[in-house]
């Protein structure tokens, strides 16, 4: 994540060092708003991919366990797999004249991106709304994803002239985010695995009701 924070000129569609904020602000707006929507869409594609594949659910989640575990002990270090460690980007609109189209353009293609930073994170999530086939769920998780990503990319905007000291931060605590994350995905893999994250959700889904 930290490396994109690097491109303010190609996610804000202008020349971020001589923009204005306000100018680079709004590019970044629409650049969000093109990975936003995609990002949902995916959300909601997967999820009634899940919903058709309910008769095999709780294969579903052995299969699906079994992968966010394995996106999870990626993003820790812990397992290498050289196929996830490579960056896979369409470069649509990016030779394109700077402009609102071209940022909303290179965000929609973002979305559909692979990088070994925030891959397996998205895998898991991808995966999670496959095994749940729940249109709502998946929308929300997919749309607190395109939220998570929208935040740094709109602090790059504001505070262009200060990115190196950012950079320099998070690049020091990138390992530690890294294995957080991933034993926290390790966590929900055997939670998808053993079925029990579906009770969890149950269970507050009834609370939700009684209130």
């Amino acid at each position: 994540m930290y490396k994109q924070l690097g491109r303010v000129d190609l996610l804000a569609g202008v020349e971020a060092g001589t923009a204005s904020r306000r100018v680079r602000l709004t590019h970044a707006a629409v650049y969000i708003l093109g990975f936003s929507l995609v990002f949902v869409a995916i959300g909601a594609g997967l999820s009634l991919a899940g919903y058709a594949l309910t008769d095999v659910r709780s294969q579903l989640f052995k299969v699906g366990g079994t992968v966010v575990i394995v996106f999870g002990l990626v993003q820790m270090g812990v397992l290498r797999v050289p196929a996830l460690q490579r960056s896979f980007e369409l470069r649509l609109g990016e030779g394109a004249t700077p402009g609102y189209a071209r940022s909303f353009v290179v965000g929609a293609t973002y979305s559909v991106a692979w990088t070994p930073c925030i891959g397996p994170v998205l895998g898991t999530i991808l995966t999670s709304v496959v095994v749940f086939g729940d249109l709502w769920l998946g929308i929300g998780l997919l749309s607190a994803f395109a939220l998570g990503m929208a935040v740094p990319h709109l602090g790059a905007a504001l505070a262009f002239e200060r990115l190196a000291r950012i950079r320099a931060f998070l690049v020091g605590h990138y390992v530690a985010v890294e294995r957080a994350s991933g034993a926290v995905m390790v966590g929900m893999g055997i939670l998808i695995f053993t079925g029990a994250l579906i009770d969890i959700f149950r269970y507050f889904q009834a609370f939700n009701v009684v209130l």
